[in-house]
């Protein structure tokens, strides 16, 4: 049978950036009236590769952020390109570039990118258009893994991050200059009161690395054991067969014996680390930020289980979604071992675990913000996980109304390795390592559901699918999208 094959381009990418650099029109004319601007934004590797595609293969997340900017005037389109130059990137160029710095160079870390200097914020994302009260637009560039980035929409040049450093609380490297931070690559703007909402959420260590969870640990065995391991796990030549032993280990004496010891080790690490928290933060485009612990009504944090990709606003309530993008130790590294295919697949068998297959959305009032003390979070729990959703600004009669992309099946937390196999054919999936796993592994779905918002209760529900023509991901278009 014969499947198709992912296009080479998407795996592509130039980091040579343009200014004012002629569009040719091949077919057609460009409307005279036609004026505005476009701005997209992707990633496009790092220093260390020059560019896409990986000489090893990693996720394409993992990459630098270049902003695009496509100008319409007079019948004629130009286009003008700049790399997000946060300061962990100009870090990682410099220490690229200078042989006596070679100590504190960044690696590619599987979904991130890691050092001695701490983690890389790519700003690869998404745009978030703001204004302060009776002022012009301004722009942020966002990431999932650091602090948003405001950037100039002229020059297109980075100015500086959201907040101050101390305003946010690292999920880890809190000692190195550049600390691991996480927040939603879609924060919220409500042009109605001119303020900006996001979240910084804490996932400890203890729970990245999935503590008490079957082989958690084995992405940190130093390389002597893992040699060790490889030979006395595996036995064998491919690499079917060495994850048919990972999953074989997995509940083994031995294997837990190990994993008890290496948490041992940890646990004065774990012990330092921060704990999970979730806090709402608002910002009107000038000072400082107004941060606010989220609590559930049991006097409970607002724990996160995998990420949060995205937050909305209603008119008077904010809502967060603990999104199908999981983050944890799997997510963490990128083949240890590159020379043998078996062990990387070994060990990635043993770490990895699915997504939740449910989505939940905390609900939050807006009044309780900025208040100084704790407010309270709804949880709301509906059945298949999700990355994106709407919600109606209307809630003045108690109701939020939330229209959920469902992404059954699909984990953008996971990517191609050269090992992988396509499903039909057999082929070895190299020409595509590096790409997002977002096959049509099953029916998308979109839901409407209308939620009690003083008790987190779904009143009402609808969701559209059909086994025939809506496979794959669900997404959505919306005003000021």
């Amino acid at each position: 049978m014969t499947a198709p094959k992912v296009p080479s381009s998407v795996l592509r990418a130039s980091r040579a950036e343009a200014v004012n650099a002629p569009f040719e029109v091949v077919q057609g004319t460009i409307p005279s009236d036609l004026s505005g601007h476009l701005f997209f934004v992707a990633p496009v590797g790092t220093v260390a590769s020059g560019g896409l595609p990986y000489p090893n293969p990693t996720t394409v997340m993992n990459g630098d952020g270049m902003v695009v900017r496509v100008d319409f005037t007079d019948g004629q389109a130009t286009l003008t390109s700049r790399i997000v130059q946060t300061w962990d990137q100009r870090a990682d160029v410099l220490t690229n570039d200078a042989e006596h710095l070679k100590l504190f160079r960044f690696q590619a870390g599987g979904i991130a990118r890691l050092g001695l200097l701490g983690a890389r914020d790519f700003a690869n994302t998404a745009f978030q258009p703001f204004a302060a009260e009776n002022e012009p637009a301004r722009m942020l560039v966002t990431y999932d893994a650091g602090r948003p980035w405001e950037i100039d929409t002229q020059s297109l040049r980075a100015i500086t991050p959201l907040g101050l450093r101390r305003e946010w609380v690292p999920s880890a490297l809190n000692i190195l200059p550049f600390p691991l931070i996480l927040s939603p690559a879609h924060p919220a703007y409500d042009p109605k009161t001119s303020e900006l909402v996001t979240i910084n959420y804490v996932r400890s260590f203890a729970s990245i690395l999935g503590i008490g969870q079957s082989a958690a640990h084995l992405g940190l065995l130093p390389k002597p054991l893992l040699e060790e391991l490889e030979l006395l796990l595996l036995g064998s030549a491919d690499v079917a067969s060495a994850t048919a032993a990972a999953r074989a280990v997995r509940d083994e004496p031995l294997g837990q014996a190990i994993l008890n010891h290496i948490e041992s080790l940890l646990a004065p690490m774990l012990a330092e680390s921060a704990a999970d928290s979730c806090r709402a933060m608002q910002w009107d485009g000038r000072g400082e930020l107004k941060t606010t612990s989220l609590m559930l009504a049991n006097g409970d944090p607002v724990v996160i289980k995998q990420s949060v990709h995205q937050i909305a606003l209603t008119e008077n309530h904010l809502i967060l979604l603990d999104t199908g993008f999981k983050l944890g130790i799997a997510q963490l590294f990128n083949d240890p071992m590159p020379n043998d295919r078996r062990l990387d697949a070994f060990i990635r068998e043993l770490l990895d675990k699915p997504q939740m297959d449910q989505t939940i959305l905390y609900i939050v009032p807006r009044s309780a913000l900025g208040k100084g003390v704790p407010a309270i979070a709804q949880q709301v729990i509906i059945p298949i996980e999700a990355d994106h959703f709407l919600a109606d600004y209307d809630d003045r009669d108690g109701t939020i109304t939330v229209h959920v992309a469902h992404a059954p099946a699909t984990d953008l937390a996971e990517w191609w390795r050269p090992y992988d196999k396509q499903f039909y054919t057999k082929e070895e999936g190299s020409y595509a390592a590096g790409f997002l796993s977002v096959g049509a592994m099953d029916v998308g779905r979109l839901g409407r559901y209308k939620i009690d918002a003083a008790t987190g209760t779904v009143t009402d529900s609808k969701v559209l699918a059909d086994d025939e023509k809506l496979w794959a991901i669900s997404l959505y278009a919306g005003r000021h999208l």
